[in-house]
């Protein structure tokens, strides 16, 4: 079936997200020529296709009274029910399309089957049949009345490649301009998805589904559409899922999406040396000293590597490199999980302590996590982040010394003490005023990560102390969060 539509939205189209204009991309299929131009037209023909799914909707809804007669149905009607489950069909193939090849772009895993051609084959030619039995000036007729039902503009278009719900589109382009000044789009999805969360958290903990399940229906119920809500969740290793709340999934995920998607950012496959895979490389950057006359054009190597797949050579290199590392008694390793530009970011500027999460077990907005096992630093990598990078710290043992340091080792001992830590971090500081100052005086906090913080939220008691395959070492203080940080701690970062 062939309808003109006119799309209402200027191209190149500015998204105020990245503060960066796309390229034009044009509707032709002949003239798509980039993995990005189809995608493109991927998330267009979703739109427009759930635009003209809700006309036919409304319209159906309009003459329903005709429906429950028991008169046999006008024509008009029947037409419009085949036209609707056309179209249902056909909304089905292609968001299993666009979420495949979006999960792809962001170098994650999908469990969503790509259709075959045969049934985008089969789809297409239902509609095409449609044509030939429906009246076509009827139908534009119909469209026509709903014109403004087909406008859009680069916020619903944001909505749709982030996988949300055109109401947040149509949330944002209805947002007073003086306060849209202030932030940029995904500060203001952000917050409206936290206040989602605040909303319906209540009738989370009364239902009766868990793990990936439960946090399906978290994400649906947050805005995001199936399709992203189980690509969220299926990158998510099962037994992390409930370590955390939903919105910090849902969030870590949209930043994902906006510093890596093909259409809202340009970021190259790996930061450093692209083209270089599987093999050792040094980056020469200036020397951090706290002496203010030494020589500032002193510079140092940092080690990275690039890996290109699982089984590539470069992880026998990491193997080695880690496993010689650790034969020095004087000093000890410690990783830290991010992604590609979070790393670079720390690896140029440093720790920023206030760029840590809020409600976490040592910290809320104001922490640095380590993992004392390269491999817990690579399963948490992976959680909800397909451009992986790891962070290996080598570190003198002295500064490590919570005695020595100023910190606080729960490792085995003062279970109680730290129950009270998780309580107090995961509240957000605002149920023990004691000892978020106690708090303010620690460097680190070094112990167990609690194994079920959603029931401490509710009063429970934190489980988890004195498991040591879960230990993890937060940094609390900017002075030591310097020190930590110098380039010459840096053993090594790797990219995946």
């Amino acid at each position: 079936m062939y309808i003109s539509l006119q799309i209402h939205v200027n191209v190149p189209i500015t998204i105020a997200a990245t503060n960066k204009v796309k390229q034009h991309h044009r509707l032709h299929g002949g003239e798509v020529k980039t993995d990005a131009e189809a995608l493109y037209v991927t998330e267009l023909v979703k739109m427009y296709n759930d635009k003209l799914r809700n006309v036919v909707l409304k319209e159906l809804l309009a003459d329903k009274e005709l429906q429950k007669k028991d008169n046999p149905l006008p024509r008009k009607i029947k037409k419009l029910i085949d036209l609707k489950k056309s179209l249902d069909e056909f909304s089905k193939v292609v968001d299993c399309i666009s979420a495949v090849y979006t999960a792809r772009s962001l170098d994650f895993s999908s469990t969503i089957d790509l259709p075959t051609l045969e049934d985008v084959r089969e789809v297409k030619e239902k509609l095409c049949r449609m044509k030939r039995t429906l009246k076509f000036k009827e139908l534009c007729s119909l469209f026509e009345k709903y014109d403004s039902d087909f406008k859009t503009c680069s916020e619903a278009i944001l909505s749709a490649i982030l996988g949300l719900s055109e109401d947040y589109g149509k949330w944002l382009s209805e947002m007073d301009i003086q306060m849209r000044k202030h932030h940029i789009e995904k500060y203001y999805i952000e917050r409206a998805i936290e206040k989602a969360e605040n909303e319906k958290s209540a009738d989370w903990i009364q239902s009766e589904l868990s793990g990936a399940d439960c946090l399906v229906k978290c994400l649906q119920d947050l805005g995001f559409n199936e399709e992203t809500a189980v690509t969220i969740s299926s990158n998510i290793p099962d037994d992390l899922i409930a370590l955390q709340k939903p919105s910090f999934w849902a969030l870590r995920y949209l930043d994902h999406a906006f510093t890596y998607h093909p259409l809202l950012s340009n970021c190259p496959k790996y930061p450093e040396n692209a083209d270089t895979l599987d093999t050792w490389f040094n980056i020469t950057l200036p020397q951090n000293s706290d002496e203010p006359n030494e020589d500032s054009t002193r510079t140092h190597n940092v080690r990275m590597i690039n890996i290109s797949s699982k089984k590539s050579e470069g992880n026998a290199l990491v193997d080695v490199f880690l496993k010689e590392g650790a034969k020095d008694t004087k000093r000890q390793f410690l990783y830290h999980s991010t992604d590609h530009v979070g790393a670079m970011s720390i690896v140029r500027k440093g720790i920023i302590l206030t760029n840590g999460k809020t409600q976490q077990d040592f910290s809320s907005g104001d922490g640095f996590y380590l993992s004392e096992t390269f491999e817990n630093a690579k399963y948490w990598s992976k959680a909800c982040q397909g451009k992986q990078a790891i962070i290996v710290y080598t570190i003198e043992n002295h500064l490590l010394n919570a005695s020595e340091q100023n910190g606080w080792d729960f490792t085995t001992s003062d279970h109680t003490k730290w129950e009270e830590v998780i309580r107090c971090c995961r509240s957000g500081y605002t149920n023990n005023k004691a000892m978020k100052k106690a708090l303010k005086k620690v460097t680190f906090i070094r112990g167990p990560m609690c194994k079920n913080p959603p029931a401490v939220s509710m009063g429970a008691r934190a489980k988890g102390f004195g498991e040591k395959d879960s230990i993890q070492f937060c940094i609390r203080d900017d002075d030591y969060a310097e020190n930590f940080g110098y380039l010459q701690n840096f053993a090594c970062v790797i990219f995946y």
